[in-house]
């Protein structure tokens, strides 16, 4: 299944060229990194920003071709003779003369109980969250490996994870495991690649809103279940979009030079611990 999608819901790959180099960006119109309202050139599609202003975007590169990254054949067949790293990942280094990084953000959000959880739905999550982090990552790495180090570092890389990743949940159970995946995959990679100056994080947001959560807080009965979400988010918030794709700006930048193998939650203190009512009989649960 394509994973990409435009405004129209057509089939659409970005790869985002920062300052003099580029970097690649994958995900859909309800993943952080392709929501971010903010002021854009001319040269971009308005209703999409994948930056913060901070990369000084200089220009976006649009490929709408349909693209499953959940295979290897989806990589390399783009319905174009073309493959995929030489698709993607050498249009922006056309542009931009290297490549400096990776945010891999295209996910799909799915679960339930084991036992009412259809094994194809298993296997779709499993694929489109975990597998198309491997492959994304496969084609890049070997990109960055194939460029000189400069003062040592060859690239970073960012992937999505979730708080889900890092602790359990009600119904996790698809979600959780490609996102736990994705956390340990990140480490890996940190480690395979930190001696050839790539670095590799995970971003492990709270509950963001996105129009994919949309779509499962707005469900019927899930009023009370919102309520309590947003109660264990220590600052009693969901978060924003541009919240998530700053950490991804800082992650890719030199700023962050000596992190990592790091999954980062970004999550408004929700994995901090539990509250568990104590701070509302302290007086301290909301605004004063």
């Amino acid at each position: 299944m394509p994973l990409l999608l435009d405004e129209a819901g057509e089939p659409e790959l970005i790869a985002v060229v920062v300052k003099v180099v580029a970097a690649v960006i994958t995900g859909a119109v309800d993943v952080v990194f392709i929501i971010v309202a903010l002021p854009v050139p001319p040269c971009s599609k308005t209703k999409f920003v994948p930056l913060i202003e901070t990369f000084w975007v200089c220009k976006i590169v649009w490929f709408d071709w349909a693209i499953d990254m959940t295979t290897e054949r989806g990589i390399t067949d783009v319905n174009v003779p073309v493959a995929y790293d030489a698709a993607m990942v050498h249009a922006a280094v056309d542009f931009g003369g290297t490549l400096s990084g990776l945010v891999n953000a295209a996910g799909v959000a799915s679960g339930g109980p084991v036992h009412m959880l259809p094994t194809k739905e298993w296997r779709r999550v499993i694929d489109v969250n975990l597998t198309g982090t491997y492959l994304t990552a496969k084609h890049v790495v070997t990109q960055l490996l194939a460029q000189p180090a400069v003062d040592g570092c060859r690239g970073s890389i960012v992937t999505l994870a979730s708080i889900e990743g890092l602790e359990g949940t009600a119904g996790g159970s698809a979600y959780s495991a490609s996102k736990g995946g994705v956390v340990l995959l990140t480490k890996n990679m940190a480690i395979d690649y930190g001696g050839r100056g790539i670095r590799v994080n995970a971003i492990c947001p709270g509950f963001i809103e996105t129009p994919m959560t949309d779509t499962i807080f707005k469900a019927a009965g899930m009023e009370s279940p919102l309520a309590e979400i947003v109660n264990e988010h220590k600052l009693r918030r969901l978060g924003q979009p541009e919240e998530i794709a700053a950490v991804a700006a800082f992650l890719l930048s030199d700023d962050s030079s000596f992190i990592t193998g790091h999954a980062m939650p970004v999550d408004g203190g929700y994995t901090a611990g539990r509250d568990h009512g104590v701070t509302a009989m302290l007086g301290l649960s909301g605004p004063e």
